[in-house]
C-alpha cells in the first residue's frame, strides 16, 4: 500500500488487488455524510438536497443555493460547482418539492443539468408528531457530460420516512432513505451503463437559533457493458454545512462618544465536504485494473459575513458585574424589554417577568423558506374572557402576550387549577422546567425520575427534578460555590440573564458541537 498527497490537498492510497478484495468483501457501500446550520434563518431539512452536495444561501435569489457535489461514475471523484433552485408547495397532508441543479466543472469540461419532484405524504399522529413518506413524483431528468462522453439518467427510483417531532422551540428530525440510478454512458443501442445504488439516515433540527441537517449515505458505484460489470466502487464522504453565528464586543476608539462599546453580531454559512473514494486504477487505455486506489480531498463552501450591531444599553452601573456580558447581550437581542439603567440584578422575576424574557430566546420554528406562501381567508380573534389560558389573567395585563404564547406553545402550564399566577416570583425549579419544556429535552433524563448533580438534590420537588438533571447535562446549570442548585429560592434577574445567554449559545453554537461530533465525527 503506497500513500501520496498532492499539492492540491488530494490524497491517493493505491492498493495491491489482493488487499483490495479483502476489503471489498467487508465494505460493499459508501457514507455520504451532510451537516446544515444555519441561523437565524428558517427551517433547514431537505435544503441540501438528497444528492450528497453541500450548499450555502445565496441571499441574492430567492430559493437558491450555491451548491457543490462530487460525481463518481467515471470511477474516479468530479467535483461539480453551480445552484440548486428548491421550490416547494404545500396542500393539506402533500408537500411537492422541485429541485433544480445546474452544475460544471470548466477544467474538467463537465457540466450537469438535473430536476427532481418529489411528493411527501405529511401524516399527523396522536401525539403531534409528524411521519413523512416521500416518493419521486415521476423519473428525474439528468444529463451529465465529462470531456467527450455523456451520461445520461434512464431510471431511477427514491423513497424517504422520517419523523419529525415539534417541540415549543425546537422540530427535531430522523429519518432514512434509499434510491437507484441507473445511466446510459453515450448514445447508441447498446451503450454502457453506470448504477449508482444509495441508501442513508437523516438527522436534523430546525429552530430560530440555528438548525443542523446531517445525513449519513451509502453508496455503490459498478460500471456494466453489455450487461457484464467490469468495475465496481465505493467512496466515503463527510459533508458538513452551516451558517454560524459569534457576538464579539467591539470598544470605541473615539473617547468622546454618546455611548459606551458594544456587541456585534456576525453570522455566516459554511460548508466542508471530505471524500474518500476507492475505485479501480485504470490503465492508459481506460481500462480498469487490479490495482485499487483510494482518493481523499476535502472542499469548503463559504459566505461573507454579515455583521449586526447591537442596541448598546445603558448599565455603566454594572461594570464589572459577573453577569455584565450576558446582561449587555441581551439588551441587544431585546430578550431584555428596556434600556438597562434601571436593571437591578438582584431583584427576584415575577413568573410573567421571566415568561415574557424567556418567549423572546425560545422563539418559534420559523417556516420553511422554500415553502410557496398560500393566500386564505381567515378571521383572527384576541384570546378574551373565557378564551384565555388561565383564569387569573385579564385583558390590558402586563406581558399577556407573551404568556398566552408560551401557553400556546406549552412552554408553561400554570401552578395548577388554571392559575397562572402571574405577580408571583417564580422559583429556580420552575425556571429549570420551563427551559427544558421548551427544549423538549425531557426525554434526556433518566426513567422516572433523575438524580443531578447537585448536594440539595433531594430539596428539589419532584416536578422538576429531570429538568434541573437535563440543563445540568447539557452545560447551562452549574452548582454554586456549595455545589447546591437551591430549587427553592426565588429567580433573581442576575441569574435569569446568565441562564438565557446560556441558552442561546447552547441553541446557537452547542446543538452544533452535538450533532457534528456525534454523528458526523468531525
Amino acid at each position: 500500500m503506497r500513500e501520496t498527497k498532492c499539492a492540491t490537498g488530494i490524497t491517493v492510497e493505491r492498493r495491491h488487488p489482493a488487499v483490495f478484495r479483502t476489503g471489498w468483501k467487508m465494505l460493499q457501500s459508501v457514507v455520504l455524510m451532510i451537516l446544515v446550520l444555519t441561523l437565524p434563518v428558517q427551517a433547514s431539512e431537505g435544503t441540501m438536497g438528497y444528492e450528497g452536495g453541500i450548499s450555502v444561501t445565496d441571499r441574492m435569489v430567492k430559493d437558491t443555493y450555491r451548491y457543490r457535489e462530487v460525481v463518481f461514475v467515471t470511477g474516479k471523484p468530479v467535483v461539480l460547482d453551480g445552484t440548486v433552485v428548491i421550490k416547494k408547495s404545500m396542500k393539506v397532508g402533500l408537500e411537492t418539492a422541485t429541485y433544480t441543479y445546474n452544475l460544471a466543472n470548466v477544467q474538467q469540461q463537465a457540466t450537469l443539468t438535473r430536476v427532481l419532484l418529489f411528493d411527501t405524504a405529511v401524516d399527523t399522529k396522536n401525539n403531534g408528531q409528524l411521519t413523512r413518506s416521500t416518493t419521486l413524483a415521476r423519473i428525474p431528468t439528468e444529463v451529465l457530460k465529462i470531456g467527450s462522453v455523456t451520461y445520461t439518467l434512464s431510471s431511477a427510483t427514491f423513497t424517504r420516512s422520517d419523523l419529525t417531532d415539534p417541540k415549543p422551540s425546537i422540530g427535531y428530525h430522523a429519518g432514512e432513505f434509499s434510491g437507484k440510478k441507473v445511466y446510459r454512458v453515450g448514445t447508441g443501442a447498446d451503450v454502457p451503463s453506470v448504477t449508482v445504488l444509495s441508501s442513508g439516515k437523516v438527522y436534523a433540527y430546525d429552530q430560530y437559533w440555528s438548525n443542523t441537517q446531517t445525513q449519513k449515505v451509502k453508496l455503490q458505484v459498478s460500471y456494466a457493458k453489455k450487461g457484464e460489470v467490469k468495475w465496481g466502487g465505493t467512496a466515503e464522504v463527510n459533508v458538513s454545512a452551516s451558517s454560524r453565528q459569534n457576538m464579539q464586543y467591539r470598544e470605541n476608539e473615539p473617547s468622546q462618544i454618546s455611548f459606551d462599546g458594544g456587541y456585534i453580531r456576525t453570522t455566516w454559512d459554511e460548508s466542508v465536504l471530505s471524500y474518500s473514494a476507492t475505485f479501480p486504477e485504470f490503465d492508459k487505455g481506460g481500462i480498469a485494473t487490479d490495482y485499487m486506489v483510494t482518493v481523499s480531498n476535502r472542499l469548503e463552501l463559504t459566505t461573507e459575513p454579515v455583521n449586526e450591531r447591537l442596541m448598546v444599553p445603558d448599565i455603566r452601573h454594572l461594570k464589572g458585574h459577573w453577569a455584565e456580558k450576558a446582561i449587555h447581550i441581551l439588551y441587544g437581542l431585546e430578550v431584555v424589554p428596556g434600556s438597562g439603567e434601571d436593571f437591578n440584578p438582584e431583584k427576584f422575576l415575577t413568573r410573567a417577568e421571566f415568561v415574557a424574557q424567556a418567549v423572546n430566546v425560545f422563539k418559534a420554528v420559523p417556516p420553511d423558506p422554500n415553502v410557496r406562501a398560500t393566500t386564505t381567508a381567515k378571521t383572527t380573534a384576541s384570546k378574551t374572557g373565557d378564551t384565555l389560558p388561565f383564569v387569573d389573567l385579564k385583558e390590558g395585563d402586563t406581558y399577556l402576550a407573551e404568556i398566552v404564547d408560551a401557553s400556546d406553545r406549552q412552554i408553561v402550564v400554570g401552578r395548577g387549577m388554571a392559575y397562572f399566577r402571574p405577580d408571583e416570583y417564580i422559583t429556580r425549579a420552575e425556571v429549570m422546567t420551563i427551559a427544558i419544556r421548551a427544549l423538549g429535552l425531557g426525554n434526556l433524563a433518566a426513567w422516572p425520575y433523575a438524580v443531578s448533580p447537585f448536594a440539595d438534590n433531594d430539596k428539589i420537588p419532584a416536578f422538576a427534578r429531570n429538568a434541573v438533571s437535563v440543563c445540568a447535562e447539557i452545560g447551562v446549570l452549574e452548582a454554586d460555590a456549595d455545589g447546591r442548585f437551591r430549587p427553592n429560592d426565588f429567580m433573581t434577574a442576575g441569574d435569569a440573564a446568565e441562564l438565557l445567554y446560556r441558552l442561546i449559545n447552547y441553541m446557537g453554537d452547542d446543538l452544533v458541537t452535538d450533532y457534528r461530533e456525534h454523528t458526523t465525527q468531525y
